[in-house]
């Protein structure tokens, strides 16, 4: 990946994301399937192939910033994933849509892993907002 400007990469497990993980304070988007900004964050800290942390907002409430850590690390002839998503506020509308996105998120990237198929989480989405 070179140059200086952000890719698109498309991830199975999580959508579109527009990136820049290589560096720290570098900007990175999640994008929703119509390609809206539905997250944006900076690079805290970017040690490969050990660490990811970055923060985590909604663009149109960039003063509620959270904070999300991936780490990898090796148990016997395993990889154990270990994702923290901290400094949340109470109550906050980021705190509900996190405590749902996550499991599946994670449930998609382990059927991904086991089968080379993901679950459609927007599917997901889609169904709960019909609801």
């Amino acid at each position: 990946m070179g140059g200086d400007h952000a890719t698109g990469i498309h991830l199975p497990i999580l959508g579109r994301v527009r990136e820049r993980f290589r560096k720290k304070g570098s900007e990175w988007q999640h994008l929703n399937p119509e390609k809206e900004v539905w997250i944006t964050g900076k690079v805290l800290e970017c040690n490969p192939p050990k660490r990811l942390a970055l923060t985590w907002a909604d663009p149109d409430k960039l003063t509620d910033v959270s904070r999300v850590t991936f780490e990898l690390e090796t148990v016997k002839d395993l990889v154990c994933l270990k994702v923290t998503h901290d400094k949340l506020k109470a109550g906050s509308k980021m705190l509900r849509g996190v405590s749902r996105g996550w499991p599946l998120v994670l449930s998609s990237m382990k059927s991904y892993l086991e089968t080379g198929k993901a679950i459609d989480i927007w599917c997901l989405k889609k169904e709960e907002a019909a609801a």
